[in-house]
């Protein structure tokens, strides 16, 4: 099964959604955040929760991951610790 995340936006000359970009997801997300950079200085950027926290850069029509959290638990006993791990492509 491909899930996918569309990223739509406003055709102001048509007053239609268009899609404008479609990324490849591993996972169901459960939620979106988006970060867009009004002023063109910063990375335009989408975060998707799911079974990971994941934070996507997209540029144009290309949609990179640049973050992937998530947290690891493992039992030690009769409690437990709670690490948390990060994985960046840079």
């Amino acid at each position: 099964m491909v899930l996918q995340v569309q990223l739509v936006g406003l055709d102001e000359e048509s007053s239609e959604f268009i899609c404008r970009n479609t990324f490849d997801h591993p996972y169901p997300t459960t939620k979106l955040m988006w970060i867009p950079d009004t002023k063109g200085v910063y990375p335009d950027l989408l975060a998707t929760s799911g079974d990971y926290l994941r934070v996507w850069r997209v540029s144009g029509r290309s949609t990179g991951l640049e973050w992937q959290l998530w947290t690891h638990r493992e039992q030690a006993g009769a409690g437990g610790r709670v690490a948390a791990a990060r994985r960046s492509k840079w």
